[in-house]
Order: structure tokens, then sequence, then C-alpha cells
């Protein structure tokens, strides 16, 4: 049945490593399908998958694998089949290889040699490195290993198992384990390795760090063996162990065909926790055309069949839930139809041989349907599958046509139901796609912390973020042991502030950029983003893959932990959306030496980043239409000036206004939030024909205060345009003279100012509670003003020359104060 409403993908840690078959000629018309040699390449694109948001950007995987140390004998090799360069000394094997561009890369530094024709260049493999001897590196196209992707949840590593024909060699064919630090997008080739056998169905088996498989060796006689592949890290260097392990075929079931030839086909799984690997061999039903499939539950330790079981179905994938021990299935009866099944069931039991007391699985199989899979499901993906073990969900993937796209499909094992995915959730050029649950919660048992939401503030400077859980704040859990499973956390570690790529990923600082993060708990942080910013509502706030960790100790003392977050939220407007109030403050009075610095920072509640629009109304008298045209250029080369193309302040340059004219400039201000809330203020500019000097009051020409709150308002006359050329004023006495009134009492002072003629009664009373009257700042004290009211704060400040002449030049101006 389909899940209406049900609870999906969206926020688990499910990743996907898909082959992209991308075609070597963009010109030539041919399916993705095809066979032909030469038409297509294999790419490996890992990204997160969602059942909403996908698909997501990604990384396309270097293809290099770390073949080990060899003799390269290039005295003897032709000039022409190799070229050099001398690497820096910041530069490594990386760099090299990223210079041979898809050649044999030979690196000891500071040397990379690329191999123009490698067939030509004798190479000898030694066991162990040295001075003389070169790191090689070669790529595949694809791996030819057959088996879903193994992903080392401890290490956070990706493992291709690949195979590679290295000319010169014996054997020529090789195989190798390929570490990729999938999140970092750089290749671990400290952790390949070059594999004894052919492996295949292989899981990695993150509990004990090792990749346990089934195997065969092209000498042999297609015998089957299991095989587990120990990685220890412990002393700080890798060791690898390889043990394979033949299985008779009397331990399988007895219709089963146990060759190795015959069992290539990807699947296997693990139960970490109890420490099973199940796979599957072909097998024949009497009395019927179909190849079917025998279960095996192999005990990883004891190297020991535990249960065999032929079953009348054909499986294409098979997926365990650790925590209940249930094994999973797509599987085609004999009548062709997909069904979803449960295949087996493990309990643990206790085992007494001789002295020995010891734990082990019994395992039970069978074929119980859960549900059916919709009947357009034509074609399977082989273990292209993955679990999800809390909630019981398993992803796997499909076509409906040989030639279709590929599709996603999520079965909730509980509720015996399915929901499909959007069509375009995995690439259209992905082949075989393997799907990881990076952060499986067994051993980690904490759930990432999942972003619950992501909003801005109203005023546009902040995105708060709010996760699920508590978080260790950037702090990251420690290893005591070697057991690549962490055992503590250092609270000193925690980060409280920083800049935001600690946290964020490299796709979101591309839109925040020079942001600050700081956390207000251990469940919320906000970001101070910078004009520079280009986010909007709507576009993703991405978690970086190794830093939001979850912990807590339980109630023995023991740590426990979640896997890191790679978490995303869509931005949201914010809950509160005010409409903007353009403010524009500045010179009133000027003369025409004087340059007009019109400042709209006092503006509020347009989103931080909302469009600023400055023009010219008019002017009083009217002047010709040449120079109003002349000034609205100054404008627009101010927009192109700013940084930004936002210019929250302008200035016209000096001898650009006439004498005896009121200019009319506008501010249109736009909320960031809603293109329909527009304010507009408008700032008169009177040009006298005489000098004066220019006066500002710093701050919004409109501002509210907070009765309870102390009020301080400065002012500044400066010793700068005309007068600057007339004897006297180098060095004049300066004077400032307040009063104060309400709003409603102010009168025309000039022609571009209105202000106070004389003090409010209740102000003039204050006494004390106002001063600075006659000083530069005007302070009145917390609880003078009253309630509600609208109080207008006007200043006369003069310069009285100093050459004793007697002359004063003097201005004026006025803000306004709500309450």
């Amino acid at each position: 049945a389909l899940a209406a409403g049900a609870l999906t993908a969206a926020g688990f840690e499910v990743f996907s490593e898909q082959q992209i078959l991308r075609l070597d000629n963009e010109t030539r018309v041919v399916e993705y399908n095809n066979t032909e040699l030469g038409s297509t390449v294999v790419d490996d694109f890992w990204a997160k998958i969602d059942y909403v948001y996908s698909p997501l950007d990604g990384w396309n995987l270097i293809k290099y694998v770390y073949l080990g140390c060899f003799n390269v004998h290039f005295t003897i090799a032709p000039e022409e089949s190799w070229t050099e360069k001398i690497l820096s000394a910041d530069e490594d094997s990386e760099d090299c290889v990223g210079l041979c561009n898809g050649t044999q890369a030979y690196f000891r530094a500071p040397s990379c040699r690329c191999a123009v024709n490698d067939t030509e260049i004798p190479i000898y493999e030694r066991d162990e490195c040295s001075s003389v001897t070169w790191d090689v590196f070669r790529e595949y196209d694809y791996r030819s290993q057959m088996s879903q992707t193994a992903y080392d949840v401890a290490r956070r590593f990706l493992y291709q198992l690949v195979t590679v024909r290295v000319p010169g060699l014996d054997p020529l064919m090789r195989n190798y384990i390929h570490a990729i630090n999938v999140f970092e997008n750089r290749p671990m080739w400290t952790y390949d390795a070059r594999l004894e056998r052919t492996v295949f169905n292989a899981v990695w088996d993150f509990r004990k760090s090792r990749l346990t498989a089934l195997s065969w060796y092209p000498d042999t006689d297609a015998e089957l063996y299991f095989t587990v592949v120990n990685y220890n890290t412990s002393i700080g260097t890798l060791v690898v162990e390889q043990v394979h392990t033949l299985i008779p075929p009397a331990d399988v079931a007895s219709q089963a065909l146990v060759t190795s030839t015959m069992s290539v086909d990807g699947m296997g799984t693990i139960d970490i926790l109890y420490g099973t690997y199940y796979s599957v061999v072909p097998a024949y039903v009497e009395e019927s055309q179909f190849v079917v499939h025998a279960i095996m539950a192999i005990d990883i330790d004891r190297r020991k069949v535990l249960h065999s079981l032929t079953l009348p179905i054909t499986l294409m994938n098979m997926q365990i839930n650790a925590l209940y021990h249930q094994l999973y299935g797509v599987g085609m009866d004999l009548l062709g139809q997909l069904q979803y099944y449960e295949l087996c069931n493990a309990t643990n039991v206790t085992e007494e041989v001789g002295n020995v007391v010891r734990q082990t699985a019994e395992v039970v199989c069978g074929a119980r349907i859960l549900g059916e899979l919709p009947s357009e499901m034509n074609h399977m993906y082989l273990q292209s599958a993955s679990i999800d073990h809390q909630f019981n969900f398993a992803w796997f993937t499909y076509k409906e046509t040989p030639t279709g796209r590929p599709l996603i499909l999520e079965f909730h094992q509980s509720q015996g139901e399915y929901i499909r995915w959007r069509e375009d959730s995995l690439a259209l050029e992905a082949g075989f796609t393997s799907l990881v649950q990076t952060a499986p919660r067994i051993i980690f048992v904490l759930y990432p912390p999942a972003l619950e939401s992501a909003i801005f503030n109203t005023a546009g400077t902040k995105i708060f973020l709010t996760f699920s859980s508590p978080t260790l704040q950037g702090a990251i859990p420690q290893d005591a042991d070697g057991d690549e499973i962490p055992d503590f956390w250092r609270e000193e570690d925690r980060i409280l502030r920083a800049p935001c790529e600690t946290f964020l990923d490299q796709f979101t600082m591309a839109l925040i950029p020079g942001s600050m993060c700081q956390w207000s708990s251990d469940s919320a942080m906000f970001i101070e983003i910078t004009r520079d910013a280009t986010i909007l509502p709507g576009d993703l706030v991405r978690l970086r893959s190794n830093r939001i960790y979850a912990g807590r100790l339980s109630p023995s003392g023991i740590a426990q932990f979640s896997q890191p977050s790679t978490d995303f939220k869509p931005v949201l407007v914010p809950e509160v959306i005010l409409w903007p109030t353009a403010d524009i403050s500045g010179y009133a009075l000027i003369d025409s030496c004087t340059a007009l610095t019109l400042d709209g920072t006092g503006s509020r509640d347009y989103g931080y980043r909302g469009p600023f629009e400055w023009g010219i109304v008019r002017s009083d008298p009217v002047t010709s239409e040449p120079h109003m045209r002349q000034i609205e250029q100054i404008l627009r080369d101010e927009k192109l000036a700013d940084r930004y193309l936002n210019p929250h302040i302008i200035t016209v340059p000096k001898y650009q206004l006439l004498e005896n004219h009121t200019y009319y400039f506008s501010l249109q201000v736009t909320s960031l939030w809603n293109d329909t809330y527009i304010d507009t203020d408008e700032h008169a500019v009177t040009v006298s024909p005489l000098p004066v000097p220019p006066i500002t009051i710093f701050g919004p020409s409109e501002r509210v205060q907070d009765i309870n709150e102390d009020l301080t308002i400065t002012a500044l006359i400066l010793r700068e345009g005309c007068l600057e050329e007339l004897p006297g004023f180098r060095i004049p006495v300066t004077n400032y003279e307040w009063t104060g009134c309400l709003q409603a009492d102010t009168v025309q002072l000039g022609a571009s100012v209105t202000g106070c003629t004389a003090w409010e009664t209740a102000l003039l009373q204050a006494g004390e509670r106002v001063t600075g009257k006659n000083a530069r700042t005007l302070n009145i004290m917390g609880f003078t003003l009253r309630p509600n009211s609208s109080y207008a704060f006007t200043v006369r400040a003069s310069l009285l020359a100093s050459d004793g002449t007697g002359v004063v030049l003097s201005n004026l101006a006025t803000v306004f104060v709500n309450t």
C-alpha cells in the first residue's frame, strides 16, 4: 500500500554514491545504457539524498588508487614516455595526481612524473618504501568488483573495491581497497590496500574495523571463501590482515550452487552487534526454470556458517536491522512478482563448550511477505539499498524501463507501506547507486542533531538556527584507546564563537562570506551576516559534515555520541515583518563650497539588505533640465561606486548645487522580505549665497526613545565650506545652544529647517535632569520625557571670528524624538 503522510527520509543521514555515466562526446546521440567502447565515462558522485530537496549539490570523487611503492626505471624508458614537474614544498601526492589528469602518476617529493605511455616504463614492486622508491597511482574508470559501497562509520571513509590492470606487473590484474574521505572530497591513500583475492558481496563492519566479504582466487577451481580484512590503526599506521576461510558446500543449503563465479551479485549485509555476516549464493528449485537464492548466515569471528536456507525467491537486495536483528529484502517469487520480505530473525543464545561460555547468534530464516511492490518496478538494481535501524525504513533504487531514469522507493517495514520519491531525486545519468546510511545509530546511539529551524531576525542581520537536541557546540569526540570509537569529549573544546566556516559547509559560506557564528545555548546558534551576504529566504543553510555532534553521559558515566550532523534547512522569513521606515539625515543649510552628505542609515525595518533608491524630486525655484539630469547622474554614480550597489550614504560634490536654491532629495526603502512594503522620505537642502558652516546631528533625523533610558543627542558644527577662505576663522570660537519643545510647537526656522524657539515648560523646569544646553551633547535623564509624546530638539551653533571683527557665522539643525 502507498503510505500517505508518513514520515519520510527528510533529515536522515542517507547519502548516495552514484556511478554517473557521462558522454565523452556530447554531440553523439547514444543511450546511457549502451556498451559501445569509448562512448561514455563513469564519474563517482557523492551527495546526500533527501525526499524533499534531492538532488543536492555534491562532489565528484577522485578516482585514483594507490598501487604501492615501486622502483621505477625512468632511465631506460624513452624520454617521450613521461613528463615531469618539480612540486613546491606545500604540494603533495594529491597535487601530483591532479597534474597527471588521468595518466599513471609517480610521486617522490618533490618530483611528480606523469606517464605518457606507461607500457614503456618498467616498474618493480617493493614491500617497503624508501627514499629511492616511487609512490605510484593509477586511475580507474569504474569499480569492477560487485559490491555496494563499504562505509566506515567511525572514520567516515568510503571504501571502494577496484580492479586495475597495471602494465609490466605480474599478475597484470590487481585488486585494491581504495579509501576516500567523501565529506572532504579527498582520497585517503594511506588506507589503500592491495587485496590478496577477488572479493565481492563486501560489507564494512565498523564495530571491529574490518571488511567482510566472499572471495575467490583465479588459480583455484572456483571455490568460495569467506574473507575478513582487518584494519588496525592503533599504533599510528595502518596494519592490514587478510584471512580467507573455505566455505564447505556441505554447510550451505542442499540446492545451493556454491561456486564463486555464480555468487557475484553484490548482496551482503552485516549485523554488527551479533557479528553475523549475511550473503547469498544461487540455488535451484526442482521443476522450475528460475534460479533462486540460498541465504547464508556466517559467524564472523568463528568463520562458521550458522544457518542456510534456499528460498523460493530471487533476491534483488537485502538489508538487516541490527537493532532488531531482522533481515529484509526485495525478491521476485516464482510467479515473477516483486515483494518485500522479512527473510531472517536472529536471537542471542549462550553456548557452553567444555569450560568455555560464549555468546552466539541463532538464526532462523523464512520468507514472510511484508508487502507487494508497485507493478511498474520492472528493473531493480542489485543491492542498491540502505536502512535506518531506528525507524525501520529501507530505501532502494529501480527503473520502470531499461532505458528510463533511476528512481528511489522508500519502504516502511513496520507498516508494510512504501513511498515513491520524486522522479528527479537521482541524476538522469546515474547508473548503479550505492545508498549509504552514514549515521546508523547502533554504536553511536544518539541521532545527529537535526536543524529544526533557520529563520531571519526582523532586522535581517542574523539567522537563528535551532537544533532538535543539545550539541557539543563544535567539540569533537575523542578516541582514548585507538579502537576508532570515541570515548569522551573536552568541555574546553566547545567553540562558542567562531567564523561560520567552522560549522557550515562551503555551499552555505558562498552565500554568507565573512559571517560569524555564536552559540546562545547548546541547541541554538545565530549567524551574524554581513552586507556581502547574498542569502535570501528559501536558500539552504547546510551544516559542515564533521563538526556538529550530540553527546551525553549515561547514568553510569559512559559517554554516548551521535555521528556528525549534515542536516540542512531552508531559511525562513522573519516571524514578524514590519513596514520599513525611510529616514534621511544630513545637512539642511549649506553653501555652494560644501559637499552635501545625506545619510540613510537611520532607516529601519527594511531587512538590512533591502534596496535603497535615492532620487532628486525637484528644486525651488525650478532649475534647468540638464542641471537636474546632472544631479541624477551623480546619484547613479554613487550607486555604482558602492560595493553592494545599494548605498546607504550618498555625497553630492561641492559646487554642484546652485546658490539660492532649495533641493528636495528622496530615499525609497524597500523591505527585503516583501517588495510591496515600501516607504519614502524627503529631505530639503537649501544652498545659501553666503558662507555657512555645515552642522549635523549624529544619528537618525527621527528616533524612538524609551522614557526609562537616558537620551543623548550630539551635534557638530564644522569649519568647512566657503568660510575656509575667510580671515579670522582658522581657529574660531564655537558656541552651541539647545532648545527642546513638543513637535506640535515647532515653527519654520528657515527654508529647510523647522524647530523650537523656546524650551517646553516641563523640560525647562527639569533642572539638572537636562544638561548640556550649551554644549555639543545634550543629555536628558530617564523619566524626564513624557510617554507617548513627540518632541523636537533644535541646536543653534555658531562660529565667532577670532580676529576681533565680531563676524559670526551660524547654522541650526533639528532632531525629532518619539517616546
